[in-house]
């Protein structure tokens, strides 16, 4: 017949086991285990282009320094 575990050393197993893991909240029990979750975009479409200097400075020069601000008045004024 087996001998019954005393509840000190249950609660100190069961504070070691959560313990382990991330403590961000995801991932299993190993450490490292899981993956981070996905970034959510902040609104819209995401785009990317390439563009040269003069393209930079005409942009930024129509969005008072702000390269998106001036993509954005960009095509406010031709859609």
């Amino acid at each position: 017949m087996r001998a019954r575990v005393p509840d000190w050393l249950k609660e100190q197993r069961r504070a070691e086991r959560r313990m382990l893991g991330n403590p961000k909240g995801w991932g299993g029990h190993r450490i490292g285990a899981g993956r981070p979750p996905k970034e959510k975009p902040i609104q819209g479409l995401f785009v990317s282009i390439s563009i040269n200097k003069i393209q930079e400075m005409n942009l930024s020069e129509l969005g008072d320094g702000d390269i998106n601000k001036g993509v954005q008045v960009l095509i406010d004024r031709h859609v």
